[in-house]
């Protein structure tokens, strides 16, 4: 990892088969029906002019999946947050 302009921290992932260009950035979360719900993370965006999307943010261990049991779903296509402590009732 190294430091790009303006003090950026940059490095590189592998993604659909090929190396790419990530910057680091600190975003402030939140969920949307419960915005008491917050919490800053260190999120990477893809800055590779190659592979251009919509959205490139990457959601990682540390700071959204460290937080929440996510269930992804594609089929219906949509994913679900709970509480760690509310996903797996052992009851």
């Amino acid at each position: 990892m190294r430091w790009g302009h303006a003090g950026a921290q940059t490095g590189t992932i592998a993604r659909l088969g090929a190396q790419r260009q990530i910057q680091f950035e600190h975003v402030d979360l939140c969920l949307v029906q419960d915005p008491s719900r917050s919490w800053t993370a260190r999120v990477a965006f893809i800055t590779d002019p190659v592979f251009q999307m919509p959205f490139q943010g990457i959601l990682g261990t540390e700071g959204f999946l460290d937080k929440w049991a996510v269930t992804f779903n594609k089929y219906y296509d949509y994913f679900e947050l709970q509480h760690p402590d509310d996903a797996y009732d052992s009851s």
